[in-house]
């Protein structure tokens, strides 16, 4: 039963588009992401954006669909169980990208190494996929 107090996320589309703004105006993000330069795929069902991050700064979204992709990692997700990851509140079972993991309906391909040693920012990361939270 969804919580009445939930926050209809927007489009994919619109928080991929506000979604360099919100990342780099988050200092403590990109200061944790001081390190980290690279190249992620990030497919929600068909659609396909390939995010560039240089020194925990969102350079670049662009949209695809690509031929050959070239990226450090590839962050796959079902459109539906992320639509529910996005709320605001999220519900139980889908408030952290480790929960969709374990649901199976996200996955994370490439370097892992990439990942584990940055997982935090990659949390922040998804995390600015949300609608910013009803002041």
């Amino acid at each position: 039963m969804p919580s009445s107090h939930a926050t209809a996320p927007v489009s994919i589309e619109a928080a991929l588009g506000a979604l360099p703004e919100r990342v780099n105006a988050d200092a403590r993000l990109v200061q944790r992401g001081r390190h980290l330069s690279c190249t992620v795929l990030l497919r929600v069902g068909d659609e396909a954006a390939r995010l560039t991050i240089d020194a925990g700064r969102l350079e670049r979204v662009d949209r695809g669909p690509f031929l050959m992709p070239d990226a450090s990692l590839t962050i796959t997700a079902a459109p539906d169980d992320l639509a529910r990851y996005r709320e605001v509140p999220p519900p139980p079972g889908f408030n952290d990208v480790f929960a969709l993991m374990k649901r199976r309906s996200l996955s994370v391909e490439g370097d892992m190494r990439v990942f584990m040693a940055n997982l935090l920012y990659f949390k922040g990361l998804l995390a600015h996929l949300r609608p910013e939270a009803a002041a």
